[in-house]
Formats: C-alpha cells, structure tokens, sequence
C-alpha cells in the first residue's frame, strides 16, 4: 500500500479466473476501486482520496459464483498503539508424568506357505513396559495372496499381528516383521 500515491497493490493467485481472461472487480467496502492493472498473481488498484484511517472490507471478485469471490480485512493509514498488556492468569494444574523410556520392540516371522493358513507374529514390551502402539511390515506388499487379517495389542504388553494365505501355495516364505512400541505409563 502506497497512501502518498493512494495506491492498493494485493498479490495473490487465479484473479483472472480459470480461463485467465475474466477482469477481476474490486470493491473496499461498498466502493468500486479503478484498477491500474491486473494479473492472475496481482491486482494495482486506486484508492479513493480522503480515505479515513481505518479498517475496511476488501471484496475480490472474478465472477457470480460463492467461489468467484474473496474478502479480507483491510487496515489503512495510522494504527494505534499496543493497548497494555493484561493480568497473567492462573497457573494450571501440574500435569501427569507421561511416559518414559520409549523403547521399539520388533519380531520377525515366517509367513505359512499353505493355503488358507494364517500366520500369528508378536512382539512383546521388556519387563516393565506398556505396548502404546505398534504394526507390520511385510517383504511383500499385500495382494489377494497374503491378507492381513488382525494388528492390535493382543495385551497391555504385547502387539499381534495376523496374515492369512489366501491364494495358494508360496513358491517361497515371506517375512512378517512385526513392532511393538513400548514404554513406562504413569
């Protein structure tokens, strides 16, 4: 903004709309503002003379639809000063410990090769640890042949994982890596 010019200059994207030809209006307030020039990423406009310091609505439009338009505040010419800061509030109540000694677990199986056969993996928290997550990776993605069927904590220490075959006899056994992530909750 350039108020020794009256000049507004606003940057931003598709002004001239999707066909990058509509002429966008622009309006502060109720008042049409000329426009030097105008761009799908900015928009020169005039602003009328004798403008009152203040904060003004700013309308964007490119067309007649809710998705046409845009509208900001803006302020123009002298701003006040910072008003004093206000009264701190309360102290709020000292909050739980939370966890400690955030530890990842991981186990590695073998896929069963037979048909219709499911394979249980788990992996379970050292002695004194929670399970607060885990899952699985597979050496390969999952198709129609390797389902997974169940990824829970089986317990409050330990992560399941459950694959099903489903497609046929494996030429060769997969690998089911299965994680837990296990800490102290308090």
């Amino acid at each position: 903004m350039d108020l020794t010019l009256n000049r507004l200059t606003i940057s931003g994207e598709n002004f001239l709309g999707e066909n990058g030809r509509t002429v966008p209006s622009l309006f502060l307030g109720k008042t049409l503002l000329s426009q030097l020039s105008s761009s799908q990423t900015t928009i020169d406009a005039t602003l009328p003379s004798g403008l009152d310091a203040g904060t003004y609505l700013l309308i964007v439009s490119n067309g007649p639809h809710i998705d046409d338009f845009d509208t900001f505040d803006v302020t123009i010419g002298a701003v006040g000063q910072q008003g004093p800061p206000g009264i701190p509030g309360r102290v709020g109540p000292r909050g739980g410990p939370g966890i400690a000694n955030l530890t990842s677990v991981t186990t590695i199986g073998t896929v069963n090769i037979n048909t219709n056969s499911f394979t249980d993996v788990a992996a379970s928290c050292p002695s004194g640890l929670q399970v607060i997550g885990g899952g699985y990776t597979l050496s390969t993605e999952p198709s129609r042949v390797i389902v997974p069927i169940a990824n829970y904590p089986s317990s409050s220490t330990s992560w399941l994982v459950r694959v099903m075959n489903n497609g046929g006899n494996l030429e060769t056994p997969l690998t089911l890596t299965v994680y837990a992530i296990c800490a102290v909750v308090q």
